[in-house]
């Protein structure tokens, strides 16, 4: 008993690790993204470049996450996750370095693979959290984190205040550096899950993964559709917001900033509710809830119009709402085996940021034509992917059992 007692607290310094890393590097984060995409059009890029830079980005993520949920799965979690950290922290020096949008299409292809580590982020946590309090354990995991980057716009906003907007962004990208820096450090804490196994070849490679794609066939195909639908919506919407809002609507950039800061404060509360509701209810609900919830502030935010900034301001505070991602996390965790969760965790990745990226592309050429007219399109698929979770998703998967 003790034995298990302490292989129980070594497994939840796990928790513990990712939750303050992940709260150290938000602020910096949360800040860049805030105004990420002002930043990426000081330098030239156009509306239809910056949909393209995020492509990329997006589609060099999927392919090193197949890499990277077979490492993860083969040698280890935490072999995988600490010197990608290291590489993922340099990639924020080339994005504060660049001169132009071939130097942001270079930042982005290294960010992206520098997150082949994200199927074993996702795997490490599933191993080390107690059945029946997944929704609850992320959503907490999460709150620390959404706590942490509440500073993160008015830190843009002070920076782009004080040294303008593309001085400003460039020391917000190193301090990013200096924070997923210290991360990879405080991450050789974390406990290895997962026994260590040869490599194999390419022979291998390829089995094991065809072994883990045969589980696309069941309900776990039906989830991850579903919510590459749903992150299409969000990161086409969460790209061209803050352009709209800025640009379009005329907000100034230190309202933008503090706004997302105070609507951040509401999501930290929501955020563990949604947590609760995925564990005490069905996830599936949960997630068909939340994305209608997602289809109505696409359509608020697209009543905007020039000096209607209430329209923005009605879409952050709704934004602030509600989160899918407790539930799906929770009940990924109940329909994936422990051998293959990395690996699925890449497969669904390899799925999700093509979508992404395709979607994001054809915003960036709408948002040409009519900036309304993006946050229309990602309404309806927002709704699409509300209802295909309603009609789709098992109701009785939860977080409380795990894969046999």
């Amino acid at each position: 008993m003790a034995d298990a007692d302490a292989g129980e607290g070594r497994l939840r310094r796990n928790a513990i690790v990712m939750g303050a890393t992940w709260a150290l590097m938000a602020p910096f984060n949360s800040a860049v993204g805030a105004y990420s995409s002002l930043y990426f059009m000081e330098l030239g890029a156009s509306p239809l470049e910056l949909g393209l830079i995020h492509s990329s980005y997006l589609l060099t993520l999927a392919v090193s996450r197949l890499l990277g949920g077979y490492l993860a799965d083969r040698i280890g979690r935490r072999t995988l996750i600490i010197p990608m950290t290291a590489v993922y922290a340099t990639s924020n020096l080339l994005f504060a370095w660049a001169k132009g949008v071939s130097s942001l299409f270079v930042a982005a292809v290294v960010m992206g693979l520098a997150l082949m580590y994200q199927p074993a982020i996702g795997a490490i946590v599933m191993d080390s959290v107690p059945k029946g309090r997944r929704g609850r354990t992320i959503a907490i995991l999460n709150t620390a984190s959404e706590a942490a980057s509440l500073m993160g716009p008015m830190l843009g906003g002070l920076a782009v205040r004080i040294w303008g907007l593309r001085q400003g962004v460039r020391i917000l990208y190193v301090g990013g550096f200096a924070a997923s820096s210290a991360s990879a450090l405080i991450r050789l804490m974390l406990v290895e899950t997962v026994p260590r196994k040869p490599l194999g070849g390419l022979r291998k490679f390829v089995t094991e993964y065809l072994s883990a794609l045969s589980l696309f066939r069941g309900p776990y195909g039906k989830l991850v559709l579903v919510e590459s639908l749903s992150l299409s919506a969000y990161g086409a919407v969460w790209t061209f917001a803050q352009v709209f809002a800025v640009k379009y609507v005329g907000m100034a950039p230190e309202l933008w900033g503090l706004a997302n800061t105070l609507t951040g404060v509401v999501f930290l509360a929501s955020n563990i509710l949604w947590g609760h509701l995925a564990d005490r209810f069905s996830p599936a609900r949960v997630i068909s809830a939340s994305n209608l919830m997602g289809a109505l502030e696409d359509l608020t935010l697209a009543t905007g119009a020039p000096g209607r900034e209430f329209s923005v301001l009605s879409y952050l505070a709704m934004s602030s709402l509600h989160t899918n991602y407790p539930a799906y996390f929770s009940m990924s965790a109940s329909l994936i085996p422990p051998s293959h969760r990395a690996k699925l965790e890449a497969l669904a990745g390899l799925l999700m940021e093509p979508a992404s990226a395709a979607f994001s592309a054809v915003e960036g050429w709408v948002y040409g034509l009519s900036p309304r007219g993006t946050f229309v399109l990602a309404s309806a698929l927002h709704a699409l992917s509300a209802a295909m979770a309603f009609t789709l998703l098992p109701i009785c998967v939860s977080g409380n059992r795990d894969p046999s």
